[in-house]
C-alpha cells in the first residue's frame, strides 16, 4: 500500500464538528436582510410569533429549478397567509433582480436578498 500523500484526510470527520444549522425545535435568531425593494426586513419584527416557511435558494437568474421552487411557493402563499404562516425567500441575488423577478412573476411574499 502507498503513503498518503501530505493533506489527505486520514481519519472519519467528526458529523459534530461540522453541524450548521438549528436542531429540531430551537428559534431561529434575529437577523436583518434588505428586501426586494431594497427595504430593512427584521425577522423578529415580521415574523411575530407565527409560524414561518423558510425557502433558502441559489439565484433567480440561471436556475430553472429555483425559479421552479418559487413559483410553487406562491401557488400556495395564500393558503399560507390564511393560516397564519409567515413565507419568506432568500437568496443572494441583489434587490434590483429579486425586484424584477417579483414584478414579471407577481411573487406576493417577502423576497429577502442575503
Amino acid at each position: 500500500m502507498s503513503q498518503p500523500s501530505p493533506g489527505m484526510l486520514l481519519e472519519r470527520a467528526d458529523p459534530a464538528r461540522f453541524r450548521t444549522g438549528l436542531a429540531i425545535g430551537e428559534r431561529m435568531p434575529d437577523f436583518a436582510l434588505p428586501d426586494h425593494r431594497g427595504l430593512e426586513v427584521n425577522w423578529d419584527r415580521v415574523r411575530a410569533d407565527r409560524r414561518a416557511v423558510i425557502h433558502f435558494f441559489r439565484t433567480t437568474e440561471w436556475c430553472p429549478f429555483c425559479v421552479a421552487q418559487l413559483g410553487e411557493l406562491q401557488e400556495h402563499a395564500a393558503e399560507y397567509e390564511v393560516r397564519q404562516i409567515a413565507v419568506f425567500a432568500i437568496s443572494p441575488d441583489p434587490p434590483a433582480r429579486l425586484a424584477e423577478f417579483v414584478t414579471r412573476n407577481r411573487i406576493t411574499y417577502a423576497m429577502l436578498s442575503d
